[in-house]
């Protein structure tokens, strides 16, 4: 018990003790208090007698009982009991990586199925185009997606259809989703959009440039820190680093945690680095290396963490 909470515990019970001793203090004082009488010339004052009579009357049957001392003591340990057995105040927290303690659930990472932007070789991430036409899915992306679920039924079986699916609203992992959905008959209520922790990593000044250069560059860049952060755009797309990605899938997986339990959870990001990095977190890996984590199209795979059985400071893998 910690030290404060015992001072109160000892305040409660000393302070029910302390109204106890005054009531029965009261009590004595007011039958044995004796009488309030005048004499004078050796007779009683006729008009206070009659006064200490009628109080001697009404005082007949106030004597302090035990029965009220049991109710007075009995309050006080009410009082007492009522403060040990409080209980502590519920805080949430967010999720640790690489986590400390199992998961609540299982989870698997899914990137969206090939979309228009990708087959002209272009960088699509500022938020303005997330529900454009050019970011839905080909044929061929549909295909993956399809493949992906056939993957995922074989290796689930019939848990495939209680699987909780998490997706980015943009138009590519929306329609992975659904395509997803329909495939493994998952009913729209296990079909969860999320409005922003799933979006594609920002890439700045990058945006509508060659798809292939740009992210040789950046990743360039990634693995000298974390915190690199590509150049900013006038067109209003983001520009974030590792480590932004990182509060972002922390956040997500935060929630997923805290609402449900014991789920399959099937995060579908919008890109590779925002599952990569997630799954370098969960597995402990520095975030400069996230790249050996890519993600394919349509690519499907099993996130695994590494639990940690000691504090942060001495991590140990279990």
């Amino acid at each position: 018990m910690a030290p404060a909470r015992a001072m109160v515990l000892l305040m409660y019970l000393l302070l029910g003790l302390h109204e106890t001793v005054a009531f029965v203090r009261y009590k004595n004082d007011l039958h044995g208090g004796g009488e309030t009488r005048s004499i004078r010339n050796g007779r009683r004052n006729g008009a206070l007698l009659a006064m200490v009579e009628k109080k001697e009357s009404s005082n007949k049957g106030d004597s302090i009982s035990r029965r009220q001392v049991i109710q007075h003591l009995g309050a006080a340990l009410a009082s007492f009991g009522f403060v040990y057995c409080k209980k502590e105040k519920a805080e949430a927290s967010l999720q640790s990586f690489p986590p400390r303690a199992p998961l609540n659930n299982r989870y698997y990472a899914l990137r969206p199925g090939e979309c228009f932007a990708d087959a002209e070789g272009v960088v699509s991430t500022n938020p303005a185009d997330k529900l454009n036409v050019n970011n839905g899915l080909t044929s061929k992306g549909i295909a993956q997606v399809e493949a992906a679920a056939a993957a995922l039924e074989a290796g689930m079986g019939a848990d495939a259809i209680g699987a909780v699916v998490w997706y980015s609203t943009t138009a590519r992992a929306a329609q992975t989703a659904t395509v997803l959905g329909e495939k493994l008959n998952i009913g729209r209520d296990k079909l969860v959009p999320e409005y922003s922790f799933l979006d594609a990593r920002g890439l700045g000044a990058f945006n509508g440039k060659n798809l292939t250069l740009s992210l040789a560059e950046i990743d360039a860049e990634d693995q000298i820190s974390a915190d690199y952060r590509p150049p900013e755009n006038e067109d209003g797309t983001t520009h974030e680093s590792l480590n932004d990605l990182f509060v972002r899938v922390r956040q997500a997986i935060s929630i997923t945690e805290t609402q449900y339990n014991g789920e399959d959870v099937i995060f579908i990001a919008d890109d590779s680095d925002v599952l990569s990095v997630l799954q370098a977190a969960l597995t402990g890996v520095d975030l400069r290396e996230h790249k050996q984590f890519y993600f394919e199209n349509g690519e499907i795979r099993r996130l695994e963490p590494n639990i940690t059985c000691a504090t942060p400071s001495r991590p140990q893998l279990c």
